[in-house]
């Protein structure tokens, strides 16, 4: 085996990821109560739609777009840039960070991590609710700066 080998995390850049004041046009397209970005792994086509009955945005690729979530999907389905990254972070009252399905192709079914969007939201001072991972309370102050 590998002997000198060290964990590194995800993180994000504070100079990209960061507190907006968003125009008022910015906030008519991004702005929502609940966002999610990312996406459409199994477990969130599961679960988001009990969300339907709120203002819920989503962004990101591989969305049913004529199914009643498809409806939610904003940029046609297309991949957003890290601009409107930041700009959907720094708009949602709560960002939705649901991570990948450990059950689908191509995914460790036994990992267990902390995704990249995690830090991403933080660096942006976005309010976060997100499903637990092990590794979280090494890395954040839960209920402090995120909740789970």
């Amino acid at each position: 085996g590998v002997k000198d080998c060290y964990y590194l995390p995800q993180a994000a850049h504070s100079d990209v990821h960061r507190p907006l004041e968003l125009s008022f046009e910015q906030k008519k397209l991004y702005k929502a109560d609940l966002s999610f970005m990312g996406a459409a792994y199994h477990n969130r086509v599961q679960s988001f739609p009990r969300l339907l009955d709120m203002d819920f945005k989503i962004w990101g690729t591989g969305w049913d777009l004529d199914s009643p979530l498809g409806k939610r999907v904003q940029n046609d389905n297309k991949r957003v840039s890290t601009d409107e990254t930041v700009n959907i972070y720094n708009a949602a009252k709560i960002n939705l960070n649901l991570h990948s399905s450990l059950y689908h192709y191509g995914i460790n079914p036994d990992g267990d991590f902390v995704n990249p969007r995690t830090f991403e939201i933080a660096s942006c001072k976005g309010f976060q609710l997100l499903d637990n991972r092990s590794d979280l309370l090494n890395l954040f102050n839960v209920d402090e700066e995120l909740v789970v």
